[in-house]
């Protein structure tokens, strides 16, 4: 068997490279150790943040298959359930020894693209070999692919996204966070994720390490230390106990194949601005040349599989030089993330204040967003385009409130669930409208409690509507009625 073109790796990285060699003409190939493609991507049911060349809005196991049909509508071979164990590198052509149905098989091919993803990184603390003791990833797949929740009470080490993320996916699975564990003085990730766990009563025990992980036959508890206070431990019960401490580049294969490496807190292949590493003909791309985000890998799929093509002559180089240039374009400015404290700051709560006076003409916008994330479907769902960015992708959201009619489509559209609704054509009380992704869902008559962003109960609201749309995909949005005084620091409901 032989190909122009042989990618390793089918997630968001690999198959966006296929999709560009093979639509270029190149004969190519895709292989994967998973029977089914996009890497991570079907494990992950939360709304991507992006813009919408890397379909941000849509959930991780959707943008998998959109990925997987554009690769197979232009011709890609898939081989999956193959194991990649050697590389060899020949002057005219790379030989990929790999293992299917328990048999030795190679393929040769011109132009090999590595797309091997990452692995995670452990935590070597005494009870680390215990039953219990998960990588977020393995925890994604017990819940997300095979529906199984492992524990009840469970302790979350390291609060960037992927923590962050997978800690809200375990409260709406029915299970109970003692707290997400973070050594830095504030959460890793995005403050709108670390808002959502907030809300629903998640803690984040920040200046915090784990030290040792206690249980006889399984895990138990952890034993918790305060960075800046001595001897200041203290111990929590839990049943499991879930690392979401980093990743590495899943490096081996490159470093089997002879690619030259650098080290920057672990090891990861040298490349050129074209992705090709310091062997000519492979190229590296996503998690596998350095652990980012999955739109970041798409773009850099996309320069792997255009100069992959562009060097056997497939693709026009003017052509080829475009593509790239704009994918570089596009990674400058995903790369240009500036992460700001996580509160709001004066500037929202004038911008609150404006939004509930504007709001007696109509129901209004208000954009709850105050970290510069490089994420726009606010923007292009708009359909009164009402919200703008401004200089690009990674600023903050704004909303022209003359412009904004009150059609709420923004507020399902938004991955951080950081958009509300306000109504306040009352004098005396407010509707405000929300997203909600959890159950019980509420009915129209039934009086909840508003909550502020930690979870602290403000008031009773009564429910007005609900509304669900298949545009919403699976966000319901929920109104109800509140008195005018408590209208901004509601931030969510609970029964």
């Amino acid at each position: 068997m032989e190909y122009d073109v042989l990618i390793i790796g089918a997630g968001p990285a690999g198959l966006t490279a296929a999709f560009e060699a093979s639509s270029a003409g190149a004969r190519t190939g895709l292989l994967d150790e998973n029977e089914h493609p996009g890497g991570q991507l079907p494990k992950q049911i939360h709304k991507f943040f992006g813009s919408k060349r890397h379909m941000a809005g849509m959930r991780g196991y959707e943008i998998a298959g959109k990925l997987a049909s554009k690769a197979f509508e232009a011709g890609v071979s898939f081989l999956p359930k193959s194991r990649v164990f050697n590389i060899t590198n020949h002057s005219s052509y790379k030989e990929v020894a790999y293992i299917y149905n328990n048999k030795v098989k190679v393929i040769r091919t011109k132009q090999l693209i590595i797309a091997t993803g990452a692995r995670e990184n452990p935590l070597a603390v005494p009870g680390w070999t215990l039953p219990g003791v998960v990588t977020i990833g393995a925890l994604q797949t017990m819940m997300n692919i095979y529906q199984v929740l492992p524990g009840n009470r469970f302790i979350i080490v390291g609060s960037g996204n992927a923590g962050l993320v997978v800690a809200h996916q375990i409260l709406l699975a029915g299970g109970q966070i003692a707290a997400v564990v973070e050594a830095q003085n504030q959460p890793g990730g995005f403050a709108v994720h670390a808002a959502k766990i907030a809300r629903l009563g998640a803690p984040v025990l920040t200046n915090h390490i784990v030290t040792s992980i206690k249980g006889s036959q399984k895990v138990q508890g952890v034993t918790i230390a305060h960075l800046n206070s001595q001897n200041n431990t203290f111990t929590m019960d839990a049943d499991i106990v879930a690392l979401a401490v980093g990743f590495h580049p899943a490096y081996e294969l490159a470093q089997i194949a002879g690619v030259k490496s650098i080290f920057n807190n672990h090891f990861m292949p040298c490349h050129n601005q074209n992705m090709e590493t310091s062997i000519e003909g492979i190229y590296c791309a996503g998690d596998s040349a350095c652990v980012e985000e999955a739109s970041i890998a798409m773009e850099e799929g996309r320069i792997a599989g255009a100069a992959s093509a562009a060097k056997l002559g497939c693709l026009n180089k003017t052509e080829a030089h475009v593509k790239i240039a704009q994918a570089h374009q596009y990674l400058n400015k995903l790369r240009g993330y500036n992460k700001l404290n996580g509160a709001a700051s004066s500037e929202q709560a004038a911008i609150e204040s404006k939004t509930l006076t504007a709001a007696v003409a109509g129901s209004k916008a208000l954009i709850r967003c105050s970290e510069k994330i490089p994420c726009n479907p606010c923007v292009s769902s708009c359909p009164a385009k009402a919200i703008s960015m401004k200089p690009d992708i990674t600023g903050l959201p704004q909303v022209d409130l003359a412009k904004c009619n009150g059609c709420k489509t923004c507020i399902a559209a938004c991955p951080g669930q950081a958009i509300i609704a306000i109504d306040a054509r009352d004098a005396n009380s407010c509707k405000i409208t929300i997203p909600y992704e959890r159950y019980p869902v509420p009915k129209p008559g039934e009086t909840w409690y508003g909550t502020d962003i930690h979870g602290n109960k403000i008031c009773k609201v009564q429910i007005l509507k609900t509304a669900s749309r298949m545009s919403f995909d699976k966000t319901i949005l929920v109104t109800f009625n509140t008195a005018r005084e408590f209208a901004l620091k509601i931030y969510d409901i609970t029964t």
